[in-house]
């Protein structure tokens, strides 16, 4: 094809390879790809690269708003539940490990108050809301000790037989205790609450908590969404609200006394009651506990346990509040439980 890109002064050869230029055809008569066809695959490319990185910013504006929507839900979750607690419930922890504390020093001697004397005053006692805590006295002293014993705090036999005594006292009647309590946890103390629930659910009540949420990414917003969901809040909420503390503990058992299966062997045991309302001791005693006189096949499955509702109907007893009565009849292994004594505090170690 023609072209004024040609003169006359070129030589063919070189005329010809710029017509052929022009027209598309390489000098050897086949034909050039047109740049057209170029242009629309780099287009298309450039297309196909928007559309990835928009579906990809599509995408991820769908998991921010689900991370949104999952951080909403989650706090609205929070405050619903933590709502009605009050500044003064959320210090009973604190206000509680003190106690405990000081309970763990030097005993101050067996106190009565006059609202738990007697039947009908110390079932009304009972009735009121109270968080439980047990433990050995070598650990309740420190703040790392309380929070193990509170742990290891269930509602054990002697929550059941003190709220709820057996009809009679023997070996028989506090041995079906004894593994009602341990299979059932003392569901049968209702208005006792562990300190654990407490411990455990604090740190979900407090702002900091509300924090880490509003910070947490999708994988962290499901970590906490789960230990929300695990952990013992209605419990907590009532036991934020007890108005007493009963505290048992347990001091260190005779070296010179065997050793049961379970850990038990004789040993002094404390119990307080403490009014967390009015911040005063309403009962405090120390009486001791020995698994020798439980026949060798029961004692080596439910020692501590029976020694345990042993103890409590004590102490109903000496609180005057109608103990159980003594089994006269029956096999060997029915055989009355010998009532605990105290020993004269000067006496004590």
């Amino acid at each position: 094809m023609p072209t004024f890109l040609t003169t006359s002064k070129m030589s063919a050869a070189l005329a010809k390879r710029v017509e052929a230029s022009v027209s598309g055809h390489r000098a050897g008569g086949a034909p050039r790809k047109l740049p057209r066809v170029a242009s629309i695959l780099r287009v298309g490319a450039v297309l196909a690269v928007v559309s990835i990185a928009a579906l990809a910013l599509r995408s991820n504006r769908r998991a921010d708003e689900e991370v949104a929507r999952q951080r909403a839900t989650l706090l609205a979750r929070i405050r619903a539940e933590t709502a009605d607690v009050t500044p003064s419930q959320l210090a009973l922890g604190r206000r509680v490990e003190s106690l405990v504390a000081d309970a763990a020093g030097a005993y101050a001697g067996d106190l009565l108050a006059a609202e738990v004397q007697g039947e009908e005053a110390f079932s009304k006692t009972l009735g009121r809301q109270m968080v439980y805590v047990r433990g050995p006295l070598e650990k309740l002293g420190s703040s790392a000790g309380f929070k193990v014993s509170a742990a290891e705090s269930f509602k054990d036999a002697f929550c059941s037989c003190l709220v709820e005594p057996p009809e009679t006292r023997t070996e028989r009647a506090l041995a079906n205790r004894a593994r009602a309590a341990f299979g059932q946890r003392g569901a049968a103390s209702s208005g006792i609450e562990r300190m654990q629930a407490v411990l455990v659910s604090l740190p979900l009540f407090l702002p900091d908590w509300q924090a880490r949420v509003r910070a947490a990414d999708a994988a962290q917003l499901s970590a906490l969404a789960a230990i929300l969901s695990n952990a013992p809040m209605v419990a907590a909420k009532r036991a934020m609200t007890a108005e007493l503390l009963l505290l048992v503990i347990d001091e260190p058992g005779d070296t010179q006394a065997p050793t049961e299966l379970d850990g038990e062997r004789a040993h002094w045991v404390r119990v307080h009651l403490l009014d967390l309302v009015n911040a005063r001791p309403l009962l405090r005693l120390r009486l001791r506990v020995d698994p020798g006189w439980i026949s060798p096949p029961v004692r080596a499955e439910h020692a501590g346990a029976i020694d345990s509702c042993s103890f409590a109907l004590d102490v109903r007893a000496r609180v005057g509040a109608a103990p159980a009565r003594h089994a006269t009849d029956g096999p060997a292994a029915s055989h009355a439980v010998p009532a605990l004594v105290a020993v004269p505090r000067s006496s004590r170690p």
